[in-house]
């Protein structure tokens, strides 16, 4: 029984992020636009699925810059999250009260 309720999971959590990176990539390609309806839709999404914290943070921020927000910045975003997670991670190994 363990195995099926790991397999489902593991199911869940991939078709997660392919709907995900299918939601990111259609916001980014203009096709998914704001509006109440799908507002409503991804709402109700999270509240089934969630989603980590700052998923869609480096595609907000790269469509927020424009057309000068390059591979380079993209890049420097993504070091700088894993350097953030790398901290935090290390914060909560050595002291993992006062990391609260």
């Amino acid at each position: 029984m363990p195995l099926l309720i790991a397999r489902r999971d593991a199911l869940a959590s991939l078709l997660l992020l392919l709907v995900t990176l299918a939601a990111v990539g259609l916001f980014q390609g203009g096709v998914l636009t704001v509006t109440l309806g799908s507002t409503a839709v991804v709402s109700a999404a999270l509240l089934v699925f969630g989603l980590p914290h700052g998923a869609f943070d480096i595609a907000l921020l790269r469509r927020a810059g424009g057309p000068t927000f390059g591979a380079g910045a993209t890049m420097a975003l993504v070091a700088l999250y894993l350097l953030a997670a790398a901290t935090t991670y290390l914060a909560w190994r050595a002291a993992p009260g006062l990391a609260l």
